[in-house]
């Protein structure tokens, strides 16, 4: 598989020079060839990183550790736990791998994306993990202001509300399926 080589990673000379941001690099992703896992530092200091479709990757948690400042990782969490071996097997993450991958890199928050299409709308993100409050369910076209980072966590709860209402409508199976995803708990406002 591809080693794990420092940056600054392919074609990454001229993206220092997009507004607001003075470095960019690059770590290579455990995926398939040439598959590689950015990392953005803004002119204020802090940063930002995308994993890229990648099992736990070491060259991405040394990147983050470089950081002055990882506010936030974004990484893909394709399948829920359970299923630790199948994401192996087609190099992708667990949940509480991509959450371990930010903690060890000291990441602020995780946004956890690229969820399997198995699950009708998350995988189960809840329960004990590295880094309590530290990840977050993101979704297609999702944007957050670097300032509200600190506040993103009030958002599981009303998340498994709206998720809890949307499976009364589901056939039963579905329903049964995301409870499960969503570990049995209840909502109730917390993270």
């Amino acid at each position: 598989g591809p080693g794990p080589g420092p940056g600054p990673g392919p074609g990454l000379e001229a993206t220092p020079r997009l507004r607001g941001f003075a470095a960019a690099s690059a770590a290579r992703a455990r995926h398939c060839n040439d598959a590689w896992a950015l990392v953005l530092r803004a002119s204020a200091g802090w940063s930002v990183a995308f994993s890229g479709d990648t099992m736990p990757c070491d060259a991405l948690v040394e990147a983050l550790r470089r950081e002055p400042c990882p506010a936030a990782l974004i990484h893909e969490a394709t399948f829920e736990d359970a299923l630790a071996a199948e994401a192996a097997a087609r190099r992708h993450s667990t949940v509480s791998e991509a959450l371990a991958v930010g903690a060890r890199g000291g990441a602020y928050r995780v946004l956890l994306t690229h969820f399997s299409q198995r699950y009708p709308k998350m995988a189960n993100v809840g329960g004990p993990g590295p880094g309590p409050g530290r990840g977050i369910v993101a979704f297609d076209l999702m944007s957050v202001p670097l300032a509200h980072l600190a506040a993103l966590p009030l958002l599981s709860g009303p998340t498994r509300l709206l998720l809890a209402a949307d499976m009364e409508g589901a056939p039963e199976e579905e329903g049964a399926a995301l409870g499960g995803l969503l570990g049995g708990q209840e909502a109730d406002g917390g993270p």
